[in-house]
């Protein structure tokens, strides 16, 4: 015991509440132990704590005593618990937020990396905060402060916490997880906490303390104090935390009521608010307290009488609004209407895609566990190795996806698996813990596909860290469900079961197409996926669709590993190159008949075309040129009998263009000429072919028949011209879509085929051919839209450019290409790659 808690007089001893009363005058063994703690970590409650945590709501000695009286309204009968049921409660009202205290050396551990043992990451809260530090750490600690206020109690406080009477026993642990447990789900509370204990003469009941601990935690919402839960719904910033209490105050310090004939509890609330915001924020806490009143009833229901805590629901709110009416009303949802909304054709355009999301579930959950379990492995255990397995038996009528993931605990189940649009992999409780994978599943829907192959349906799940496999059972036109939990260690990961018949259907009860379906849609690098059929004899399909299996190496391929350029994206792009990029002269483009100039003014004859000056031509990388066909005396005849058939110069002239000896002319357009002094179409007599300047009479100096109309053809084709236009590359321009043929051409996302993904050619030379690509996409800033057929428009523009630019690095870098052309390469880069993309590794 330090000298200063010898010296004075806590605040517990000098406002003794009444379960601290009780034990004095019984003359406990335990009260002296009792105020010795008080006097030890009062400094920290009440100084210690509030350093880091200068506008939160107190956790000091008094908000612990609160407590303590409030456990004491709980309790069913005091006479009827032990004397370590008391301690363990006062202890636990104590102790329970001591991990919020975080010393200066603690901090910059933390900024340092060197952090508590946590699944919650630091730098990702600090991502969160913006790099705010101060914001950072108060979210961090208060994240984890409950299991840090677990660890104090076994590392500083052991000493403390023995019976005075046996001090062999000890009960430190006891209290370490009661304190653990008030900000765990109700499933951690059964599995952690034991109904009966005993030590000594003692007998004692950690789920009962805890849950008089969870309850009257919550209670301590009055003027004096902001609860946790609720300083985090209203989210107030500055002054605000002071601000709000003005709009808000419960009024009534006894919040716990007894009804004299009954002895049932009640919680009631008196106060008034006059602010319509703050009081939908209330009326949400107060849900969060009628949880707990339900949670706590159903909990003690199982115990022995002293311990059954019979609560009144829902809470008796009289909060009463100043200068506005709050109604009754609240938002509903038709679960049958929008569950038919959210599945089938309506989504995904194809009920079978219902197996790939239910196996996409599968591979985000045993992609989870591998990075938990790689984190955690020591030498000489058993490596993890995750499987999936689609097993259909006819003779049990259903179809079963199993896997050994992560699976899922009681709150998963409760906060995101059965909450339509909300998603595990979105929230702080995932993200903070900062995987390096990305999950594919972002939306909250992904169990509704179940739905979409069968009418009903089983699902069992055990998380890993639990001793408890839930069994679900639910029908599709309802939103009830059974539950049955079975502590079975045996199971591990998830295993959804569907209708056999339902699932079949949608097959055409064909077994092979259920089998080309996964190995058309997964990947299976990195793990097992087996389609496994139940019969007389059983038939074992191994799906193996490997990246590297399909790259097909020979001497004349080109392939591109594109894990060498893009960060976190696998897989090939194969490429036809021919050995020079360029073109040096007019006659290397492609173009009809005699080649002619007209700079404005006239129209000149070009005889020399591999000395003709490209840069007359070359505006914005564009170069434009006409292509006419000339209607000579020869061809007059058969226009006539054309026309006469078809009376339509048009539908004509496309006829003559047909014939093999007519002639054509190309005109070449100075840069300078604007496009919109060019008439396309029909010309005849009275036409310019350029307006006010070239006419079609000019063509008649060329053997265009008087008094027959032909056409203007307007062409054009980029190239990139070298600054002393000695050399250029020709190209195709942006969003040009790539025909694929029947070349391999995949892309996944994290394992999953995008089926209706495209890949563009934003802006291609003409020389470089893309002739087979397959790429798996493992970067969190590639996400599909909420149908998993193809990519959100932003992260599909994204890597279309990255895949795009890689392609011209890698021949810069690895193509023996003349130095001029280096250079023109480079330049051509720069020019229409310019933007920066998250994807592509800085070198």
């Amino acid at each position: 015991m330090s000298q200063r808690a010898a010296d004075y007089k806590s605040k517990l001893e000098l406002n003794q509440p009444r379960l601290l009363q009780y034990l004095i005058e019984k003359n406990s063994e335990f009260a002296d132990n009792i105020l010795t703690m008080a006097r030890e970590v009062e400094p920290i409650l009440s100084e210690g704590i509030h350093q880091t945590f200068k506008k939160y709501t107190l956790h000091n000695i008094e908000h612990s005593i609160r407590i303590i009286e409030s456990m004491y309204d709980l309790i069913p009968d005091v006479t009827k618990i032990s004397d370590l049921d008391i301690a363990l409660l006062i202890y636990s009202a104590l102790l329970h937020d001591i991990g919020m205290f975080v010393s200066e050396e603690e901090i910059i551990n933390i900024q340092n990396g060197h952090c508590f043992s946590s699944e919650i990451n630091y730098h990702a809260v600090l991502k969160k905060f913006n790099d705010d530090h101060a914001q950072a750490i108060q979210d961090y600690i208060r994240r984890i402060h409950a299991k840090r206020s677990a660890d104090f109690v076994r590392n500083k406080l052991m000493n403390y916490l023995s019976l005075p009477s046996q001090p062999a026993s000890n009960f430190s642990e006891e209290v370490a997880l009661i304190c653990e447990s008030h900000t765990q789900d109700s499933s951690w509370l059964k599995n952690k906490l034991k109904r009966h204990g005993e030590k000594g003469e003692y007998s004692f009941n950690t789920q009962f303390c805890a849950v008089l601990l969870r309850l009257s935690d919550i209670l301590d919402i009055d003027s004096q104090r902001t609860p946790p839960k609720l300083f985090e719904l209203i989210q107030p910033t500055g002054n605000s935390s002071e601000e709000w209490r003005q709009h808000f105050v419960i009024e009534n310090r006894d919040k716990i009521k007894t009804d004299e004939r009954t002895g049932q509890k009640s919680i009631v609330l008196y106060g008034h608010c006059s602010d319509s915001s703050i009081h939908r924020k209330i009326l949400g806490y107060i849900d969060w307290i009628n949880n707990e009143i339900q949670s706590a009833n159903s909990i003690t229901s199982q115990m022995n009488d002293k311990y059954k805590l019979l609560i009144q629901f829902p809470v008796e709110n009289n909060i009463q609004p100043q200068g506005y009416t709050l109604s009754d009303l609240r938002l509903s949802i038709d679960y049958k209407a929008i569950s038919n909304l959210l599945m089938g054709e309506k989504i995904y355009g194809d009920r079978i895609l219902g197996l790939r999301e239910l196996i996409q579930n599968a591979i985000d959950a045993c992609k989870v566990r591998g990075e938990i379990e790689a984190g955690r492995r020591e030498y000489g255990e058993d490596e993890y190795n995750p499987s999936i397995r689609v097993i259909l038996d006819a003779a049990k009528k259903q179809v079963s996806i199993k896997d050994n993931g992560t699976g899922m605990s009681m709150e998963i189940l409760k906060k995101y698996f059965l909450n339509i649009g909300v998603s595990y992999y979105q929230s702080d409780d995932f993200s903070l813990r900062n995987f390096n994978y990305k999950p594919i599943g972002n939306f909250g829907i992904g169990f509704l596909a179940c739905f979409m192959l069968s009418d009903d349906l089983v699902i069992k799940t055990r998380h890993y860290q639990n001793f408890t496999r839930y069994d679900l059972e639910m029908t599709k036109d309802s939103p009830f469900i059974c539950l049955n939990e079975v502590e079975d260690l045996s199971f591990e990961g998830t295993e959804v079961i569907l209708n056999y018949d339902h699932f079949m259907n949608e097959f055409s009860f064909n077994i092979t197409k259920v089998r080309d379906f996964l190995q058309q849609f997964f990947l299976t690098d990195d793990y097992k996926l087996n389609l496994i059929v139940r019969s007389n004899e059983n038939e074992i399909y191994t799906i193996e669709n490997s990246l590297k299996n399909n790259v097909i190496v020979g001497k004349e391929k080109i392939i591109i590993n594109l894990s060498n350029y893009l960060v976190d994206v696998e897989g090939f792009i194969e490429l036809e190159l021919s050995k020079s990029l360029h073109y040096s002269y007019l006659n290397d483009l492609s173009y009809a008949g005699v080649p002619y100039y007209y700079d404005g003014n006239s129209l000149i004859k070009i005889d020399d075309e591999e000395s003709f000056d490209l840069s007359l031509l070359c505006h914005d990388h564009t170069v434009r040129y006409l292509n006419i066909p000339i209607i000579s005396n020869g061809f007059t005849d058969d226009y006539d009998k054309i026309f006469d058939v078809l009376d339509s110069r048009d539908e004509t002239i496309s006829k003559l263009t047909d014939f093999d000896d007519l002639e054509w002319i190309t005109i070449f357009i100075d840069k300078e000429i604007p496009d919109s002094s060019i008439n396309v179409g029909i010309v005849s007599e009275d036409s310019y072919i350029i307006s006010d300047n070239l006419h079609y009479s000019d063509l008649r100096n060329l053997g265009q028949a008087f008094g027959y109309p032909t056409k203007v053809y307007k062409l054009q084709t980029n190239i990139f011209l070298e600054k002393n236009n000695t050399i250029y590359f020709p190209f195709s321009h942006k969003d040009e879509i790539y025909s694929y043929g029947n070349r391999i051409r995949k892309v996944y996302i994290r394992n999953i085929f995008v089926k209706d993904f495209s890949y563009h050619f934003m802006t291609q030379l003409s020389k470089v051919k893309v002739t087979n690509f397959m790429i798996n996409v493992l970067n969190k800033n590639i996400v599909p839209d909420i149908s998993r057929n193809t990519l959100s428009t932003e992260t599909g523009i994204l890597l279309n450019h990255a895949i795009n630019k890689v392609i011209y690095l890698w021949v810069l870098e690895n193509f023996k290409l003349p130095h001029i052309e280096k250079e023109l390469l480079t330049e051509f880069i720069d020019t229409f790659y310019t933007k920066d993309n998250p994807l592509i590794k800085m070198k």
